[in-house]
């Protein structure tokens, strides 16, 4: 076995040893994280420069940058509320 299955493997018993039954779906969110983090890294740096070339400065891609920050912030604090207990 080569290194990434070890991991892999590793990290499925484990999961499987603390949850049973959700390595399949801590496969898909983590999947999901990782498919939006790379689309963000592939189209912001495509939107700083189209803000740049519009504006003739770099203040509007801060702008977007800070904006897309607390959109994050916003959505961490709805994700991870409180569940209330039935």
């Amino acid at each position: 076995m080569t290194a990434p299955e070890i991991v892999l493997t590793g990290a499925d018993i484990f999961a499987d040893g603390v949850v049973p039954g959700w390595a399949p779906a801590m496969a898909v969110s983590g999947g999901l994280i990782s498919a939006v983090g790379l689309l963000g890294s592939a189209v912001s740096p495509a939107v700083i420069g189209f803000l740049r070339d519009a504006t003739g400065n770099f203040s509007a891609g801060l702008f977007y940058v800070t904006a897309l920050l607390a959109v994050s912030i916003v959505l961490v604090l709805i994700v991870t509320r409180p569940f209330a207990r039935a």
